[in-house]
């Protein structure tokens, strides 16, 4: 065997690879950098165009519950005007006095920003919760019976609903049983 001492052997350079590992390193770091903001600014956009859609819906429901209690606010007139011509004069002045008031009401809305109309209720919701849920309810109630009154009845025969269709004629006069027991 021969000894290897004497031999030149070339000496192993490690600063390239290292020096590529630190750029590649780098080059990884400023990658990975931009790729978190790009994320956070897509993150922006996305939440700015949730926030829009939501401020464009929510004007959207404002202005139907105005246009709503307005609706509310006429029925109550011509109730009150029903009132009058029966001689119930202070049910007639009382709900006169709340049509105003469904009116107003209504026209704040209408000519409000939503995001005020939202935070003035977030203040008085967190000054009266009792209050607000309870309104919240008693509005629901309202709105419901509204709504209930305003529809057609379901046994209707506009609404296609029953029997109704077999039973024409059947009445001594060619009226359906649905219409002579009305």
């Amino acid at each position: 065997m021969q000894d290897d001492r004497g031999k030149n052997h070339p000496t192993t350079d490690f600063s390239d690879p290292q020096s590529n590992i630190s750029k590649g390193g780098k080059k990884l770091s400023e990658a990975v950098s931009s790729a978190k903001d790009q994320l956070a600014e897509k993150t922006k956009d996305v939440v700015s165009e949730g926030k829009e859609a939501l401020a464009a819906q929510g004007a959207a429901a404002q202005n139907n519950l105005s246009g709503a209690i307005a609706a509310f606010s006429g029925a109550i007139r011509a109730a009150s005007e029903h009132l009058a011509n029966s001689e119930q004069r202070g049910a007639s002045k009382f709900a006169l006095e709340a049509a105003g008031g469904l009116d107003r009401l209504s026209a704040s809305l209408k000519d409000r920003p939503f995001e005020e109309v939202l935070s003035e209720i977030r203040t008085f919701g967190a000054q009266n919760p009792g209050v607000l849920v309870g309104g919240s309810v008693i509005a629901g109630l309202a709105l419901g019976r509204f709504v209930k009154s305003s529809s057609p009845s379901t046994g209707s025969p506009a609404t296609g609903s029953g029997t109704v269709g077999s039973e024409q004629g059947s009445g001594e006069s060619g009226q359906s049983r649905w219409e002579s027991s009305t």
